[in-house]
This record gives C-alpha cells, sequence and structure tokens, in this order.
C-alpha cells in the first residue's frame, strides 16, 4: 500500500471519513486499494451525497478494476449502506458470491419489507452451493 492508501486508511480508522473521500479526489491514477477505500468510507458515510459520489465514481471506474473482486464488492456493499438497493442489485451478479454479500442484501431486502426477495435470494445462495453461517 502505498503513502496515499496508508493516509486514506488512517482517516478512515480514525473517522475521517469525509476527509478520506475528499483525499480521494486528490490522487491521480488510484489502484484498486484506493478504490476500496473510498466505497469503504462513503458506505460508512451512508448520505445521499456518499451514494452520488458512489455512482459518479463507479460510472468512470477503469475496465480493469470491474473485474476485480474487491472493488465491485465494496462498491455493493457502498449501495446497501447508503440505500440504493436498486443498485445494488444491479451490482450483484458482478460481484464474488460470499456469505456476507448474500447476507448484506438479504438484510437490505429485509429493512425495505421485501421478505419474498429474501426468501428467493436464500434460495439462490442454496443453489450456489453457498453454505449459511
Amino acid at each position: 500500500m502505498g503513502i496515499y492508501g496508508a493516509m486514506m486508511k488512517g482517516l478512515i480508522k480514525n473517522d475521517m471519513l469525509n476527509e478520506a473521500v475528499h483525499l480521494f479526489f486528490q490522487i491521480p491514477n488510484p489502484d484498486e486499494i484506493i478504490f476500496v477505500l473510498f466505497f469503504h468510507a462513503c458506505a460508512r458515510i451512508g448520505t445521499e451525497e456518499a451514494l452520488s459520489l458512489v455512482k459518479k465514481v463507479l460510472s468512470n471506474l477503469p475496465n480493469s478494476y470491474r473485474e476485480k473482486s474487491n472493488v465491485p464488492t465494496t462498491a455493493f456493499d457502498a449501495f446497501i449502506k447508503c440505500g440504493d438497493l436498486s443498485s445494488a442489485e444491479k451490482l450483484f451478479p458482478k460481484i464474488k458470491k460470499i456469505v456476507t454479500s448474500y447476507g448484506n442484501l438479504m438484510n437490505a431486502y429485509n429493512k425495505n419489507n421485501q421478505p419474498e426477495k429474501t426468501l428467493d435470494l436464500h434460495e439462490q445462495m442454496k443453489f450456489d452451493k453457498i453454505e449459511p453461517d
């Protein structure tokens, strides 16, 4: 991790989330770690403004990072924590399927009073041979 990554990680660890987001936009050519840290900071902020930034950055994300599991997975988490279930659903097929990603989406469905989608996703989880914990 380079100096920018260390700085962002320190800001996030110390709950200086807006400063971490601001730093992100100062970084020339962010790498995978920087994108992950940015989406993580936005997820923790959880506001409409953070959601807008997530969408902006994701729409301009280089294709090489769209295929790496950590970047889309962290963006998926940011969508859920910022309250954009529709965008999270669209991104879900593109992320690495792990128990926590299924669980996060099921929790979001439950919070949004969509129990039928929770049950459908649970069935999909079994079909994908993901063991619940």
